[in-house]
């Protein structure tokens, strides 16, 4: 009934945050007929033979939406309803666990295509959250922490979540065609979210709440060019994508984002590449 892919990449089984949780529970998820896809991105790294998973090391790095293809084409041949997606740094809770358990045994499980928990970085939440497609996500969003906050989502809204510990139901992420090649890391959730809104799939908002690591907002640790190029890019590819409105909505806040580079400072490589993407690419 569930299927569950870890991502790893550059990191060693036994040092990924995710699995230390998860083989802790692993009893009362095998209750649920659970298969554990161990996905590894780095070959160079041997992952140890387990009765409790199944390992894949692609021939290339497709990324995410590669791992997350292959897990949905494992798993809708093998007849699982749900797939669960997680990364290698999300510190599951017993509570999440025993939620997920609870909503999948459910019979109003029935009822929805996807079942998200809140994640959050100290105070700060992070996920779901909704945002007008007028202006796309760029802006102020409205964090959705329980099902009563989804009652207040309209027409024009749309909902979004981080990939991690996201539950999906295959045969509706069959619909959607799957996970979208032309975003391989970032802004694939979001495109694969509005997917799902655009075919009015019903979401369920799990009770847990728990930390998720994100490199994004990690200050001390600021992403490396090559990764701030591929993310930068992938927004303007997004917000090209919702229309001509967005897309100037994405360069306003581009803006505030070389005033903050310039400030802090920045090294010039970022600069330059804030500045190119803001006034050359259109």
């Amino acid at each position: 009934m569930l299927y569950i892919i870890i991502v790893l990449y550059k990191t060693k089984l036994d040092d990924s945050l995710t699995y230390k949780a998860l083989k802790n529970y692993l009893g009362k998820l095998k209750d649920l007929g659970t298969k554990i896809l161990i996905y590894n991105n780095s070959p160079e790294i041997d992952i140890p033979i387990s009765d409790d998973y199944v390992v894949h090391t692609p021939a290339e790095n497709l990324m995410l939406a590669g791992a997350y293809n292959y897990a949905l084409e494992q798993a809708n041949n093998g007849g699982y309803k749900w797939l669960l997606l997680l990364d290698q740094d999300t510190e599951l809770t017993e509570s999440y666990i025993n939620d997920l358990k609870s909503f999948v045994e459910g019979s109003e499980s029935e009822n929805y295509d996807v079942a998200l928990p809140i994640l959050r970085k100290g105070e700060i939440y992070l996920s779901p959250e909704s945002y007008k497609k007028s202006v796309g996500p760029y802006w102020d969003s409205l964090k959705i922490k329980s099902n009563d906050d989804l009652k207040l989502l309209e027409n024009n809204d749309i909902l979004v979540a981080y990939n991690s510990a996201a539950l999906l139901k295959v045969s509706t992420l069959v619909r959607i065609n799957g996970f979208d090649m032309d975003y391989p890391l970032d802004m694939l959730d979001h495109r694969y979210f509005y997917q799902l809104n655009q075919i009015n799939a019903k979401f369920y908002i799990l009770p847990a709440v728990f930390e998720q690591n994100l490199s994004l907002l990690d200050e001390k640790n600021p992403m490396g060019i090559s990764r701030y190029i591929g993310y930068v890019s992938a927004c303007h590819k997004y917000a090209k994508q919702l229309g001509f409105v967005t897309l100037l909505s994405y360069k306003l806040r581009l803006c505030l984002h070389l005033v903050s580079q310039i400030i802090r400072p920045y090294k010039r490589q970022y600069i330059k590449y804030t500045l190119k993407q803001l006034f050359f690419k259109w």
